[in-house]
């Protein structure tokens, strides 16, 4: 076994919504895991953990990357829940949310959500908000709920042709090649509120969480192939916000890498006819944390069109 190298953790920063290093020095409190804030939701093998305030015929669910959490989106969903439905939830082996026994390619995560939300929020329209790796996640589900997906927001989001653009011949992998890997621990995000970091840092330590997360990124080439098959037919609004500092200037290829992001996020806004980007100009990767506002008023535009 081997842990993974400095530029597989940025790139899982490119994926996911926390990246991980052993930093934590003051003893983690575990006790607040014992009052799960929102409902289980009994699917065929496992349970899901979704919480869901506000009320209204439009619901807004909110997905967050590989490895990342729920709470993340603590601040958005509760500015949100004053207008609509506001769901964040555990995908399979998070935060609350029990371990999947299946692979954790997003077709597969896809319809886990939608089974879940069969249950949360089955007739009302939907906006879909993904982060980095729920990127994919939301516009597979958006597929899957043509029908009654009034927008689509992406933060930051996964691209299915990154690792093409990224990976050519001579540079640096940012996927492990191997079968064997190990996932080191993250750095939580500096300017989210204490307690929620501490929250986001006491899952971390979860041997299903780094189960989860491993499950994902080794479907991660297998979701790209996914996605590809979608193909570019939206016809309903898409924000793509991204970030606009570069996480990886230190790193070899660091801005070139971040040219290549900054490209890959302004195609994906041309997967609508209805598309349009903004830069996050002071965020890094986790956009919805650097500048909530900015994803707010996305959804909001978007709410505001019904």
């Amino acid at each position: 076994m081997k842990w993974l190298p400095l530029s597989i953790l940025i790139c899982v920063q490119l994926l996911s919504g926390v990246c991980l290093a052993d930093s934590e020095k003051e003893p983690l409190d575990f006790t607040f895991i014992k009052s799960p804030p929102g409902k289980f939701i009994q699917l065929e093998s496992h349970r899901l953990h979704v919480t869901c305030v506000g009320e209204g015929p439009v619901t807004v669910l909110f997905e967050p990357g590989l490895g990342g959490s729920a709470f993340e989106w603590h601040r958005i969903q509760h500015q949100i829940a004053e207008h609509a439905v506001a769901c964040v939830y555990d995908r399979a082996g998070y935060g609350w949310s029990d371990p999947s026994p299946f692979v954790g390619n997003v077709r597969q995560l896809a319809s886990e959500a939608n089974q879940m939300l069969e249950q949360v929020s089955d007739n009302n329209k939907l906006i879909l908000v993904g982060h980095s790796f729920g990127g994919f996640v939301v516009r597979m589900l958006a597929a899957q709920r043509q029908q009654q997906v009034i927008g689509i927001v992406l933060v930051d989001s996964s691209h299915e042709d990154q690792l093409e653009r990224m990976e050519t011949p001579g540079k640096t992998k940012i996927l492990p090649s191997g079968n064997t890997f190990v996932i080191n621990r993250t750095n939580i995000p500096d300017n989210l509120p204490k307690e929620i970091g501490r929250k986001i840092a006491a899952f971390l330590r979860m041997r299903k969480s780094y189960l989860a997360t491993e499950r994902e990124l080794r479907s991660f080439r297998e979701s790209i192939n996914q996605i590809k098959l979608l193909g570019d037919n939206y016809s309903m609004p898409l924000a793509v916000i991204h970030r606009g500092r570069n996480p990886m200037s230190i790193e070899k290829d660091g801005e070139e890498r971040h040219q290549i992001w900054g490209e890959l996020q302004q195609s994906l806004a041309k997967l609508s006819s209805d598309g349009k980007v903004i830069v996050a100009h002071n965020s890094g990767h986790h956009v919805h944390i650097d500048e909530p506002e900015l994803v707010v008023d996305a959804i909001m535009n978007m709410l505001n069109k019904e």
